[in-house]
């Protein structure tokens, strides 16, 4: 009997000690891109130790849990309004994709997270009992540009010749890396340049990033911007 007592409370214990699950919601009708966003959210959550985190498209907004999601009323499309009440959820408002990108790793990098070149080897992840933190901000930036832009001939057989991800800003998976080493490290802009500008200021276009309609869709890049 004493044996089994001690089971139980040990059992009991562990249960009492191990962190919640969450979910990371995000809209039903969000680019690809946002759904790998979330993804990689709940992924680096649940490895710094917040608990089980997984990810839930949904059509009604969810009162709990790490939520993402649009709001038309922002102009600015890099601007994100996050707010959080420290211990049952966080909210971000943006109006395209490209604030709430930026808004979520804003808040990744505000808790410790750290990504200093592609792959496992270079992140640094803390350890965290919980994915909240009490806030009440909007992340912004003045930098209209802040990405490169690979040069070299850049296509997809000149990483890996794989087609993968043509969702993302480049393809296959070495260009895939790279994107997600841009977006993780907020290095998308509100503009991006897509090509080469030579000394008398032609041929490179900025290219502005996810505007709605499609929020983000090939390539991630909305129309293209009048030339400087």
């Amino acid at each position: 009997m004493c044996l089994i007592r001690f089971c139980i409370i040990a059992a009991l214990c562990v249960f009492a000690n191990e962190p919640s699950s969450a979910q990371v919601y995000y809209p039903a009708d969000a680019s690809q891109l946002l759904k790998s966003t979330a993804e990689d959210v709940a992924m680096l959550l649940q490895k710094a130790g917040a608990g089980k985190i997984t990810t839930i498209a949904y059509t009604t907004l969810p009162v709990n849990g790490f939520i993402l999601s649009y709001d038309a009323s922002i102009n600015d499309n890099q601007a994100c309004e996050v707010k959080s009440d420290g211990s049952s959820y966080i909210k971000f408002n943006a109006a395209e994709d490209n604030g709430l990108n930026f808004g979520v790793y804003q808040y990744l990098q505000q808790l410790g997270f750290r990504f200093y070149q592609p792959g496992t080897i270079w992140e640094i992840v803390p350890a965290l009992s919980s994915p909240y933190k009490k806030i009440d901000t909007v992340y912004n930036t003045a930098f209209k540009y802040k990405n490169w832009f690979i040069s070299g001939g850049y296509n997809k057989w000149a990483l890996d010749n794989n087609a993968a991800y043509d969702w993302d800003m480049y393809t296959g998976e070495n260009g895939h890396d790279w994107s997600l080493y841009m977006r993780r490290n907020n290095m998308l802009g509100v503009n991006r340049f897509a090509g080469h500008r030579d000394q008398a200021g032609h041929g490179a276009k900025p290219v502005r990033h996810h505007d709605p309609p499609d929020r983000g869709g090939a390539q991630g890049v909305g129309p293209d911007l009048p030339q400087d």
